[in-house]
């Protein structure tokens, strides 16, 4: 499996059966031509460029303190 790095906790049926159908794609099979390259050139660059979004929110301690010992459970569970 290719995406054995995903959490499949929050991964729907409909996900995982794309994620199974993208692990039997042969990648031979795309063709490495000039127009498809120059096509796909300017949009990989834009999403690689893209900068992150930041936000402020407002939360009181407790709720962070709460958000953090979930944040822990799931990062080592």
């Amino acid at each position: 499996m290719i995406f054995w790095f995903f959490r499949t906790d929050y991964i729907d049926e409909q996900e995982k059966e794309l994620i199974s159908s993208l692990e039997d794609f042969d990648l031979s099979q795309i063709q490495n031509d000039e127009e498809n390259s120059k096509l796909l050139k300017k949009p990989a660059k834009a999403f690689v460029k893209k900068e992150e979004t930041k936000m402020n929110i407002r939360i009181s301690s407790s709720e962070l303190e709460k958000i953090k010992a979930v944040a822990m459970q799931e990062c080592f569970a």
